[in-house]
């Protein structure tokens, strides 16, 4: 990794996951500036990231994300099918 990271930021995705979360600590302690990209649910929960530890809560921005995107490309699909047969 570049030794010139702080201020640099970097966008995690899955950083709910097990390798994400850990990877979103690595980067936060070499001095990134981290979005950790997590899906949404109703229990208010950021997956691993729950459990990070001290030194790192708060040191990341959390971005959060529904299903929104396969809505929307499952309505492309149906539109491209209708339109190619």
């Amino acid at each position: 990794m570049n030794k010139n990271s702080t201020g640099s930021t970097v966008l995690v995705t899955g950083a709910d996951g097990f390798i994400g979360s850990h990877l979103t600590e690595a980067l936060v302690r070499r001095g990134y500036n981290v979005r950790a990209f997590v899906y949404y649910n109703s229990f208010n929960s950021w997956g691993w990231l729950d459990h990070c530890a001290p030194d790192i809560k708060g040191r990341f921005e959390v971005v959060a994300a529904i299903s929104v995107i396969l809505t929307v490309s499952k309505l492309l699909c149906k539109v491209a099918i209708r339109f190619f047969t």
